[in-house]
């Protein structure tokens, strides 16, 4: 493939590259224009809108639900759980602060439930006893207090009788987050160039990039935000992939319930997308086969959803699935983003955990730092 002398000027000779049009690549490049307002800088993402998890999530402004506070804690000390719950909480309001408007992001706040399966009832017990503690430790790490109460299943959902409320979690709207992301980047004056997916890259004078359509490019600083498909250009970095798959309903005619639900300590989620419902996760049903970086659906997780959803969450069987799709995850020993450099001019900022809603901005912000 030739460029023309026209192409070449706009994508060649780059001051900074960033691998990956998703959030971590997007916000990056926009911390990086304010720190290098004259910089030349160009995002090259190898799939027509984005390729991993940032255009595939179930738009959850999410923090933790206490149930997976929990399962942090039995791993962790509480000092990491608190480190960890206020960077997502401090990244959930810089995503905002980029927006003029809550409203440009779909950005809505309807609180979030946890509810447990009525295998899962001693477990909701234990929880809605130990509230005190968790919202104490929620309290250190965002100042926040009362965080999460108990409340009854008014859904009419199967579940068990209790659920725990955060009056503070909310929901948006990917497509018009991802729009946004799109538009402060063409204001900011930075690239995007989509269908170039690297193959390779060779530092010399410069950087060299070579693409799968046989395009090469130059740099002087290169960025990998490529989440959980690093790791076929950093082997030795600790990410381990997940597939997670997701089916949506149509439209359904009053709908009665609004807001954002986990169950399973954070593995399934669903929330309502509109008239719609979103229901997603449950990796942990064929934990192997979902250790992957393909994308695609399979029998045993689709069933589950789907059972889940007609049976559990009570949808009329009249109503069908309209959308099903997956993305894949980057998880690792620790929650933390992996935020390095590998040379002096090529770094990465990935491993986002399934957090990239709450984590995109701060990760973008500490790798600006790094260049």
């Amino acid at each position: 493939m030739n460029l023309s002398f026209w192409e070449n000027r706009y994508i060649n000779d780059a001051d900074i590259c960033i691998i990956g049009a998703g959030l971590v690549g997007m916000i990056s490049a926009i911390e990086l224009r304010r720190k290098y307002p004259k910089a030349k800088i160009v995002i090259a993402e190898r799939g027509s809108i984005g390729s991993g998890a940032s255009t595939k999530n179930a738009g959850f402004a999410c923090f933790g639900s206490v149930g997976e506070i929990r399962d942090d804690i039995a791993h962790r000390s509480e000092e990491e759980c608190i480190a960890l719950i206020s960077k997502r909480w401090n990244g959930l309001q810089r995503l905002r602060s980029l927006f003029k408007h809550a409203s440009d992001i779909g950005l809505e706040f309807h609180g979030s439930y946890e509810v447990f399966t009525h295998e899962e009832e001693d477990l909701a017990k234990q929880l809605s006893s130990e509230l005190e503690y968790y919202n104490a430790l929620v309290k250190k790490a965002i100042g926040e207090e009362e965080v999460f109460t108990q409340r009854k299943n008014i859904f009419g959902f199967k579940v068990c009788n209790e659920t725990i409320y955060n009056r503070l979690e909310g929901q948006l709207d990917v497509t018009k987050l991802i729009r946004s992301l799109h538009k402060i980047c063409q204001e900011k004056d930075i690239t995007i160039v989509h269908g170039f997916a690297l193959s390779s890259y060779e530092e010399g004078s410069r950087i060299r990039l070579d693409f799968d359509h046989g395009l090469s490019l130059m740099t002087e600083q290169l960025v990998f935000a490529t989440n959980a498909f690093t790791k076929q250009f950093f082997p030795q970095l600790d990410i381990v992939p997940y597939r997670n798959q997701l089916i949506m309903t149509e439209e359904i005619p009053n709908l009665s319930w609004k807001g954002t639900f986990h169950f399973k300590g954070g593995l399934g989620y669903f929330r309502n997308v509109g008239n719609r419902v979103l229901l997603g996760g449950r990796r942990d049903i064929d934990m192997e086969n979902e250790n992957t970086i393909d994308f695609g659906l399979t029998s045993p997780i689709q069933e589950h959803l789907e059972s889940f959803m007609y049976e559990t969450l009570g949808i009329d069987p009249d109503i069908s699935i309209a959308h099903r799709w997956s993305g894949i995850l980057a998880h690792g020993k620790s929650k933390s983003p992996i935020i390095k450099s590998i040379s002096d001019r090529v770094h990465c900022a990935v491993r986002l955990g399934g957090m990239g809603i709450a984590i995109a901005s701060n990760t973008a912000k500490e790798l600006s730092e790094l260049l």
